[in-house]
């Protein structure tokens, strides 16, 4: 009967239980429990870095790499814990579990290598779709449960039989608990610890998972040792451990030789889906690469245009010297720069690739200068980009390298600024949004001198329109003067001051004209004041009344932080960039003082107008997409306006019908092909820099091989930027005879002959001149004089 069977089973029971572990054994468990929580924490710091640079850097992608480590390591104490008493001898088994935790971290090694390919084909693929975010994020998180399920289920089954195996046959179970749960604690700290600080800086991330996988596989062997203490036979004893440490340390040079990963396949920001990964590792040399404590770097070369680089920060490229990132990379310096009352100290938040700090350097006030860049590797990788940041790291005198946070520098310095330039990176990255709240630009504020601008970047491409209006409306809550600045259609220059600017323009000239300003913004084609001043869209009251209902971006709320990242494919930018552009307000009437009477001034104020209007134009031109004919149309009228500038000149030639026969049948057609056939092209310099005079050379070459007519547009410019050389000012005079405006080359000889470019002797010795005007009037000339 069913009562008396009762103790029968619970003598059996009694019978079977697991005998008291031996105290070497539970020594043995205790050291095991110390290395698997040590290596765990590697494993993670190490796997979140090489995930991170798949999936992005967002804190939903932290997220879930801490969600599914969690899980795995739950599930797996979940699933063992009934039956953790059903071993007799658990160190055996703890043996084997390290082993696996080996042998499965180094397997799947080479599949986080790859990994950006699998995110980029599903960013693709899901990222353009309504709610992509949350789809995009579901299938992420299914692919980091799917890397990280298996050895973080053996890790979580390791700890309760360790734990058990540890207080087995102690008297005091609960005090054998309190250790085994404090070494492990310990362990974890040990490992987070110089993962961050050392492994990951020292080896990188590959490297660290590749020796934790070869501390755990040590430690299963360790174990097998001691289950055999009692085997006479050494080789018996030694046997086993030492095969499994062989298999190990072969299958660790295995992965390091066969699946090392590629740098540039890691960088290429997979997520965005921007680019496939593998044509941009492909197209890119890796010439720099670290994990550092706080991010990844690496820095690319093209392998076909070697003055092509990028740098990449957490897989997301943060600059480059492609011209777009060259001219927001610069003018986020020089436009503040060109306005600041005083410029004697200065502070720049960022150094990218250094070329923000470069540019700002240029500016003989700028007399000290204190850079804030949070990471060591970025200052390296900063130094790959020296042909194209004149080496400004090597400038000790006035540049002051503060390894810090960019904001705590703020909080704990005394000193105060003249100009500050905040280039941090974007908001939806974890930890960044901080710099766009209103403590962040109070604290700005605070060390700002009463005449002071702060100057921060700001884009409006994956981001919102609200999310743009809340941090401009952040920005004006703190200062009472705001100035948006185009750097170009999705990168901004918000400057910020405690009352309007009306920086004089005699000044803003001047700092301009300065040669090393002025040979700078020729290396992206913004050679000419009103190229720069024309940038100016908006402030004031307008602006006000734009952002008037948008929420403040506090400390406490972090909107961005979790409101950035869904917006990462938003298409939002032309919308912000329409609705910035309605606003428009010339930078005459606030940010700068210009008497119209002034010749010379109410001259840059025509010409600013015309830059102002072409790029109305450009953005008219955005709006008509599809109708080929009005948008040509568009954007050579607006070329017209501001003849060189490059955006406009890339835009016109990215059209490919320009010489097909059914487009040159129609009259509009031929007549747009005509237009953009006569058009000089953009004025840009090397893009690692030359001076004016080389700068001018260069341009009198070009116009060399041109008809006249055409050169005098390279040799006006040349004559202007290096007004001393005579063979420039020969070349536009006999251009200037032989296009036929006799009158004019001599008006232009009379003024070289009076500033004592040209000498008389030079005049009569020069071929070219005899040739245009004849020697007997270039004697009557002389003679007149």
């Amino acid at each position: 009967p069913q009562p008396a069977d009762k103790p029968r089973v619970r003598r059996k029971i009694d019978a079977a239980a697991p005998p008291p572990t031996p105290r070497p054994h539970r020594i043995a468990a205790l050291a095991a429990l110390a290395v698997s929580g040590f290596a765990a924490m590697v494993y993670q710091v190490s796997w979140t870095r090489a995930l991170v640079l798949s999936i992005g850097s967002s804190t939903y992608s932290f997220t879930c790499i801490l969600a599914a480590f969690v899980l795995g390591l739950g599930a797996g104490s979940l699933l063992i814990s009934r039956r953790v008493d059903r071993w007799r001898s658990p160190l055996g088994t703890i043996a084997v579990i390290q082993l696996a935790i080996a042998g499965v971290a180094m397997l799947i090694l080479p599949i986080y290598g790859r990994l950006p390919n699998v995110i980029y084909n599903l960013a693709r693929t899901y990222g353009r779709e309504q709610q992509a975010f949350e789809r995009l994020l579901a299938f992420e998180f299914a692919v980091i449960i799917a890397v990280t399920i298996v050895p973080t289920l053996l890790m979580g089954a390791m700890f309760p039989l360790a734990t058990r195996a540890a207080i087995r046959g102690e008297q005091d179970e609960s005090a054998a608990t309190g250790r085994a749960y404090g070494v492990n604690t310990l362990g974890t700290i040990a490992g987070s610890f110089l993962a961050g600080f050392v492994l990951l800086r020292y080896t990188g991330a590959m490297n660290a998972v590749i020796i934790a996988s070869l501390l755990s596989a040590a430690c299963g062997a360790s174990l097998w040792y001691v289950l055999r203490a009692g085997q006479t036979n050494p080789l018996r004893r030694w046997a086993p451990s030492a095969v499994a440490m062989l298999i190990a340390v072969v299958a660790a040079k295995a992965v390091q030789v066969f699946g090392r990963w590629d740098p540039m396949l890691l960088a290429s920001a997979a997520f965005l889906a921007e680019e496939s990964p593998r044509v941009l590792a492909g197209r890119y040399a890796p010439i720099y690469h670290a994990d550092g404590v706080d991010l990844s770097v690496t820095v690319g070369q093209r392998r076909d245009d070697p003055s092509q680089i990028i740098l990449t920060v957490n897989g997301k490229t943060d600059a480059s010297t492609n011209y777009p990132d060259m001219t927001t990379q610069m003018l986020i310096a020089h436009v503040p720069a060109l306005l600041a009352p005083k410029l004697e100290n200065s502070c720049v938040i960022g150094l990218g690739c250094g070329m923000t700090l470069s540019s700002l350097a240029r500016h003989p006030e700028a007399a000290h200068i204190d850079l804030a860049e949070i990471s060591e590797e970025v200052i390296r990788a900063a130094r790959e980009f020296g042909d194209y940041n004149d080496h400004v790291l090597d400038d000790t005198q006035r540049v002051r390298i503060i390894r810090a946070d960019g904001r705590n520098h703020l909080l704990l310095t005394g000193a105060s600024y003249d100009l500050i330039v905040s280039e941090p990176s974007n908001p939806w990255i974890a930890g960044v949004s901080n710099l766009f709240t209103r403590e962040f630009f109070e604290l700005c504020a605070q060390r700002l001198n009463p005449d002071g601008l702060l100057c921060a970047w700001l884009h409006s491409y994956s981001m919102s329109p609200e999310n743009f209006r809340m941090v401009v409306r952040t920005l004006a809550d703190v200062f009472e003067f705001v100035a948006v600045w185009e750097m170009n259609e999705a990168d901004f220059a918000l400057i910020a001051s405690h009352q309007p600017i009306r920086a004089p323009l005699d000044r803003v000239l001047r700092r301009f004209h300065e040669p090393a300003v002025r040979a700078d913004l020729y290396r992206v084609g913004l050679g000419r004041p009103e190229k720069i001043i024309g940038r100016c869209i908006t402030s004031g009251e307008p602006l006000r009344r734009w952002i008037e209902n948008a929420p403040l971006h506090t400390d406490d709320n972090s909107i961005l932080e979790f409101s950035a990242p869904r917006n990462l494919f938003s298409r939002g930018w032309l919308t912000t960039y329409r609705e910035l552009m309605s606003l428009s307000r010339s930078p005459f009437d606030e940010v700068i003082a210009a008497d119209p009477d002034d010749p010379q001034a109410a001259e840059i104020m025509r010409r600013v107008a015309d830059v102002r209007r072409s790029r109305r134009l450009r953005l008219e031109a955005r709006e008509r997409r599809g109708d080929d004919l009005a948008v040509l149309d568009l954007l050579l009228r607006a070329y017209e306006l501001d003849p060189g500038d490059r955006e406009l000149f890339e835009d016109l030639h990215e059209f490919p019908n320009w010489d097909s026969p059914r487009f040159l049948q129609s009259k509009l057609g031929s007549e747009l092909a005509a237009r953009f056939r006569s058009l000089p092209v953009p004025l840009v310099s090397d893009k690692r820099g030359m001076s004016l005079p080389d700068f001018a050379e260069f341009l009198a070459t070009t116009a060399s091989s041109l008809p006249p007519a055409d050169a005098i547009y390279y040799l006006r410019e040349a004559a202007e930027i290096a007004p001393e050389l005579p063979r420039v000012h020969v070349a536009l005079i006999v251009a200037t005879a032989e296009s036929g405006d006799v009158g004019r080359a001599t008006e232009l000889l009379e003024h070289a002959i009076s500033d004592g470019v040209l000498t008389p002797e030079a005049i009569r010795e020069s071929q070219p001149l005899a040739e245009a005007f004849g020697r007997d009037v270039l004697e009557q000339l002389l003679a007149g004089r």
